[in-house]
C-alpha cells in the first residue's frame, strides 16, 4: 500500500505591518494626483486632504475603514488607468523600500518548513506585484476595486479575500489546518480563523481584542 501523500500547507503573510509599514494612503494619493484634468486632480487630492484627520482616527480603531475612505480618490477612473498608475507608484515609491528584517525571517522560516508563501495585502494587487516577485512569493492576494462599466466606484469588492482563501485550498489541495497566517488588522480575522496557526502582528485594537480572547500569539516589531 502506498502511503498517503501529506497535504500541502501555506504561510499567508500580510504585507502591511509584517513586511512593510502601512502605506495605503500613499497609493490613493498617487492615483488621485494623476486623475485626468486639473479639476479632477484638485478635487480628488483636496477631498483626501480634508479627510486625513478622519482617516487617522478611523485607522486607529479599525484600519480597514481608513483604507476604504482613502480609496474614494480612485472613483471615476477607468480600470486601465488605475492599474497603470498603481504600477507606476510601485516602481517609483516602493521599489527602494527594504522589508522588515523580522518579516523576512517569517518568509524564510516558512520556506524552510516547506510551506508555500502567499503574500496578502490590503492594497490593490498591481501596487504590490513587483514586491511579491522580488520576494519570490508563490502568490499574491490583494483587494480589488469595484468597477461599473469599467469605471471605479471607489469601493472595494467585499469578501474577496475569504473566498479566495477557500478556493485556493480546494484547488491546490492545501491543508488550512496545517497552515500559518500572519495578520495585522480586523480584516484579517477570517483568514486567521481559517488556519491552524494564526498570529497577529502589530494588530489594531479590534484584532488585538480578538487575539487576546482567542489566545492567539501577538507579535510586535
Amino acid at each position: 500500500m502506498t502511503p498517503a501523500t501529506a497535504a500541502a500547507t501555506a504561510a499567508f503573510v500580510r504585507v502591511e505591518e509584517v513586511l512593510l509599514p502601512p502605506r495605503d494612503l500613499s497609493a490613493a494619493l498617487y492615483v488621485a494626483a494623476r486623475a485626468p484634468g486639473v479639476v479632477g486632480r484638485l478635487g480628488r487630492v483636496g477631498a483626501l486632504a480634508a479627510a486625513l484627520p478622519a482617516l487617522g482616527l478611523a485607522s486607529r480603531a479599525d484600519r480597514r475603514l481608513g483604507r476604504r475612505l482613502g480609496l474614494l480618490g480612485c472613483a471615476g477612473l477607468g480600470r486601465d488607468r488605475v492599474e497603470v498608475l498603481l504600477r507606476e507608484h510601485a516602481e517609483r515609491d516602493l521599489a527602494g523600500l527594504a522589508p522588515r528584517a523580522r518579516g523576512l525571517e517569517v518568509l524564510e522560516r516558512a520556506r524552510r518548513d516547506g510551506h508555500r508563501v502567499v503574500l496578502v495585502t490590503s492594497a490593490l494587487a498591481p501596487a504590490l506585484a513587483p514586491l511579491s516577485a522580488r520576494l519570490g512569493a508563490d502568490a499574491l492576494v490583494g483587494d480589488d476595486l469595484e468597477y461599473r462599466d469599467g469605471v471605479a466606484t471607489g469601493k472595494v469588492v467585499a469578501g474577496r479575500r475569504g473566498a479566495w482563501l477557500e478556493d485556493l485550498a480546494r484547488r491546490e489541495g492545501l491543508s488550512l489546518a496545517g497552515s500559518y497566517a500572519y495578520g495585522c488588522d480586523a480584516e484579517d480575522e477570517p483568514m486567521l480563523r481559517a488556519v491552524g496557526f494564526p498570529c497577529a502582528v502589530n494588530p489594531d485594537l479590534r484584532l488585538r481584542r480578538v487575539a487576546e480572547r482567542e489566545r492567539w500569539p501577538v507579535l510586535g516589531w
